[in-house]
C-alpha cells in the first residue's frame, strides 16, 4: 500500500483569520505541504455567498425579490438578474474582492516565512471559485450566457491583480469546482443548472 506523500488544503479553513490558519497548517502539516491557503476568511468564508453582494452593487445588476433572503453573517442570498433593458455587455462590475484579500494575506504569509513559523518552500495557496460556479449560483436563464463573458473578464482582472503582486515561485492558484462537480454529478440543487448550461 501507497504511503500518503503530502496534504493538499482545498481552501476554505474554519479559523478566523489567515494568520492563525497557516500556523495551525504549517505547524500540523509542515512538510506535507507544498502550498498553504490563508483559510478563506472574512467575508469568503461561506465561500462565493458574499458574490451577491459585491455584483449587487454594479449598475445594471438587480437582486430578485423584495426581501433578502438571510445568509450566514449576515449576507444576503437573494439571487441576481440583469436589469430590463440593460445590455450585459456593458456591465461594470466592482473589485470581486479576490485580489484585495490575496494580496492582504499574502503579506501575512510572507511575514510568518520570514519568522519561520511557514517552511520555506512553502507556496501561497489562492483559490478562486470559476465563473460557472458564481453565475449558475446566482443567475437563471438567459443572464447567465449575457453575464458570463462580463464576470469571466472580472475575474481574470482580480487573477492579473494576484499575479503582479505575488512572485511567481510563491504563487499557487486553485481554481475550485464544487459547483461544476455538483453540476456534472446531477446533485441536489444543480439538476436545472445542467439544462441551462
Amino acid at each position: 500500500m501507497t504511503q500518503p506523500q503530502g496534504a493538499l488544503l482545498v481552501g476554505s479553513v474554519n479559523y478566523d483569520d489567515a494568520e492563525t490558519t497557516m500556523r495551525t497548517a504549517a505547524a500540523l502539516l509542515g512538510d506535507r505541504l507544498t502550498r498553504i491557503p490563508d483559510g478563506e476568511v472574512g467575508k469568503r468564508f461561506h465561500w462565493i455567498m458574499f458574490q451577491p453582494d459585491v455584483l449587487g452593487e454594479a449598475v445594471g445588476i438587480e437582486r430578485v425579490g423584495e426581501e433578502p433572503i438571510p445568509f450566514k453573517a449576515g449576507l444576503d442570498a437573494r439571487p441576481l438578474r440583469i436589469a430590463d433593458g440593460v445590455d450585459a455587455a456593458g456591465i461594470v462590475l466592482p473589485p470581486l474582492g479576490y485580489a484585495d484579500a490575496a494580496i492582504e494575506s499574502y503579506a501575512v504569509f510572507t511575514r510568518l516565512r520570514d519568522e519561520g513559523a511557514v517552511p520555506a518552500g512553502i507556496r501561497f495557496q489562492v483559490s478562486l471559485p470559476t465563473p460557472v460556479a458564481i453565475i449558475s449560483s446566482f443567475f437563471s436563464g438567459d443572464d447567465r450566457a449575457a453575464f458570463e463573458p462580463v464576470y469571466t473578464a472580472a475575474m481574470l482582472r482580480e487573477l492579473d491583480e494576484i499575479v503582479a503582486a505575488v512572485p511567481h515561485d510563491d504563487l499557487a492558484v486553485q481554481w475550485d469546482v464544487a459547483s461544476e462537480m455538483g453540476i456534472i454529478e446531477h446533485a441536489a440543487g444543480y439538476g436545472k443548472v445542467m439544462d441551462a448550461w
